[in-house]
């Protein structure tokens, strides 16, 4: 299990179904139902494969496919700096 954590002094901000990441800086990274699902599940500790099977009723693609997506928009994350690990 890979332990993923909001970077120091980043918060999470709820709006009806759209979801606001806010850094130290005040810098957003705003997402909709989806990405706030996968942030959450991340934030339990759960891999890329595991959010994408805990997911996969929202994805259309293979299995491998979902899992690349979870990764890559996890690993976009983690270089803006809304995310360590």
């Amino acid at each position: 299990m890979k332990t993923r954590t909001l970077a120091p002094g980043a918060y999470l901000a709820r709006s009806g179904q759209s979801v606001s990441l806010y850094d130290a800086e005040g810098k957003c990274f705003a997402m909709n139902k989806m990405g706030g699902s996968i942030l959450a599940l991340a934030l339990t500790g759960l891999s890329a494969e595991g959010i994408a099977d805990a997911l996969r009723h929202y994805f259309n693609g293979t299995p491998t496919q979902s899992r690349d997506e979870v990764a890559a928009w996890l690993d976009e994350m983690e270089a803006s700096g809304f995310l360590h690990s």
